[in-house]
């Protein structure tokens, strides 16, 4: 329906007893003609991957920054109320399933893109220079050796590999922790660099919790919007009441009385501190 076309014609999976291509691309040839598809051989299973390379003939000019879409408990609950609100009549009223699956995507996508915004993010200027071409080739051996046992019932060979990843699993874990460690030694602020780290490793991102609910003459509000237009209003109706403002004043009075005394001490000699010695034994002791 589509002209849509299977391109990988080679197999897939492969293991001592059969072959088959069960993974696979579908995509117009008519309109893509200059592609390139090739199988990438790995061990972490018996399929293998597949990379299609398309050549298209437009000038690309690199950003620097990523974009992701802005997605939290606002946005969601943002995105939610959005869509309590929407009728679907036009799903509803179509008699033809594709105009109602295309009427629905339409609508849902109308909302989704909106409540959840493009945002642009600056790139982590820490590049994983552990890697080394060493490394590379070494992974790259690897792989080679896991082609050769996987077709093959030689337990000589077998073990050889094992041995072989587990010497490369160190050789990657050392290269990781010295790159850490010369980042932690440039750096001006080192516990703060290894907390940046630590949270790197562990996958930790910073989170605010949003206020859920709120409480207005007996309504409980719950839509981030309504919360947000509730405490607009409320800060745009209050006034500074006298009272506040003779606190204001009063406050304005000790501060420069402070100053003036700060001031007025200027130029007199204040006792020197003393410190007096103690010895290891006393602080144990204490």
């Amino acid at each position: 329906m589509y002209n849509l076309t299977a391109i990988v014609n080679f197999p897939t999976r492969i293991n001592n007893t059969s072959a088959s291509a069960i993974d696979n691309f579908f995509m117009d040839i008519s309109r893509l003609e200059d592609f390139l598809i090739t199988p990438f051989l790995n061990n972490l299973s018996d399929h293998d991957a597949q990379i299609l390379t398309i050549n298209i003939p437009i000038q690309i000019h690199p950003d620097k920054r990523k974009f992701i879409r802005k997605i939290d408990k606002h946005t969601t609950l943002d995105f939610i109320y959005n869509l309590s609100n929407e009728t679907w009549d036009s799903v509803f009223d179509a008699t033809d399933v594709n105009l109602m699956f295309n009427s629905f995507l339409n609508t849902y996508l109308r909302i989704f893109y909106p409540c959840f915004p493009l945002i642009g993010i600056k790139s982590s200027k820490h590049t994983n220079n552990s890697i080394t071409l060493g490394i590379r080739t070494s992974c790259k051996k690897k792989r080679e050796l896991f082609l050769l046992t996987r077709n093959s019932n030689n337990a000589a060979l077998k073990q050889c590999y094992k041995v072989y990843c587990k010497i490369l699993t160190k050789i990657i874990t050392d290269a990781k922790r010295m790159t850490l460690n010369k980042r932690i030694f440039k750096s001006n602020n080192k516990t703060k660099t290894t907390w940046n780290i630590i949270n790197e490793l562990l996958g930790k991102q910073q989170s605010m919790q949003g206020m859920q609910k709120l409480i207005i003459d007996g309504t409980q509000l719950t839509n981030q919007q309504d919360i947000a237009n509730a405490f607009n209003k409320y800060f745009s109706s209050v006034n500074i009441s006298v009272s506040n403002s003779d606190k204001l004043d009063n406050m304005k009075h000790n501060n420069l009385s402070i100053y003036s005394n700060c001031e007025q001490g200027k130029g007199t000699s204040a006792p020197p501190l003393v410190f007096k010695s103690f010895s290891t034994k006393e602080i144990t002791d204490n």
